[in-house]
């Protein structure tokens, strides 16, 4: 007997329209009147992940930032957390902005671009079929390490690095595994969660936590 479910949102739990069907909502809800605990799990914000469970009614934990945190949403509290610091995100800005990558930062509530480009553009059409207090809070700024230094903000889920070359993927790895203190996942491989948008595709993403 299964005693807890962590479900992936985005290419698992969502479909393409990043709804969840009537179908799936009842195969939660007959796991969850089986005693089965079902904790949604998630690259996205906290907020963004905390206002899906509660619409599912699977709200007493949630994992978000790839694993960079859990959360008690019953108590709006941290379990456990592995944050990025500020310094270590500053550090991070720099070399993908030296060398032209294309970045984002997560917060707990937000998710911090300079443009609508990539896994962000994926979010904005989502949120454009939602309302508001269910969209994912998306802040584009001109220049993401200047609003960081200034925003007062010490905690960051992770850094999202997205790019259409191979060549250049294979760059930022060399780069970032470099770097000390945090964990690079290449997510390459996840050709399910491949974006497309426009005919165009985000192939090679990495993300940093």
């Amino acid at each position: 007997m299964y005693k807890l479910v962590a479900i992936d949102l985005d290419g698992t739990l969502l479909n393409s329209y990043g709804e969840v069907t009537p179908k799936t909502k009842e195969a939660l809800q007959n796991a969850k009147s089986q005693g089965i605990e079902i904790v949604l799990s998630s690259g996205r914000p906290i907020s963004s992940t905390e206002s899906l469970a509660v619409e599912l009614g699977v709200d007493n934990y949630l994992i978000s930032g790839n694993g960079a945190a859990v959360f008690d949403i019953q108590n709006q509290k941290l379990i456990c957390d592995r944050f990025l610091s500020k310094e270590q995100v500053l550090n991070i800005a720099k070399l993908c902005e030296e060398n032209s990558f294309f970045y984002n930062v997560y917060t707990e509530d937000e998710v911090i671009a300079s443009s609508l480009n990539y896994n962000i553009l994926f979010y904005h059409k989502e949120n454009l079929k939602k309302i508001e207090e269910k969209r994912t809070h998306i802040n584009v700024v001109q220049n993401i390490a200047k609003y960081i230094e200034e925003s007062g903000k010490d905690k960051f889920l992770k850094i999202t690095v997205c790019d259409e070359s191979q060549f250049i993927f294979n760059s930022i790895m060399k780069k970032l595994r470099l770097i000390d203190g945090i964990d690079v996942l290449e997510t390459a491989y996840m050709s399910r969660k491949k974006i497309k948008i426009r005919y165009r595709r985000c192939k090679y993403s990495i993300f940093l936590y």
